[in-house]
């Protein structure tokens, strides 16, 4: 499993950021061909004094090949093209090989 993991930090103004992200970003983000999964909550606690994150996405793949191609899709596109209107603060992004072990 592929996973692209957010973090943001230090949002404007976290309740419409909240607001935002829970409306019109994750619904596009549910759009990307081949997700089998997407979580994401606030951070309560960090090891992190400054810049700790605020909120962690997870949105995951099934594998490599899905992935790369979600990557190139007008989906993602559309994504990409909407940070722009309630990223106000840093955006990391990691992308993760990822197993599960229960």
């Amino acid at each position: 499993m592929i996973t692209l993991v957010a973090v943001h930090t230090n949002p404007a103004d976290p309740a419409e950021f909240d607001r935002y992200y829970a409306e019109v970003h994750i619904p596009l983000v549910r759009k990307l061909p081949g997700v089998t999964g997407i979580r994401y909550g606030k951070v309560f606690s960090s090891s992190l004094e400054e810049n700790a994150p605020y909120l962690i996405c997870n949105v995951d793949f099934p594998d490599r090949e899905t992935f790369d191609a979600a990557l190139v899709s007008p989906e993602m596109q559309a994504c990409v093209d909407d940070l722009p209107f309630f990223v106000t603060g840093q955006l990391d992004l990691h992308h993760a090989l990822a197993d599960d072990h229960l």
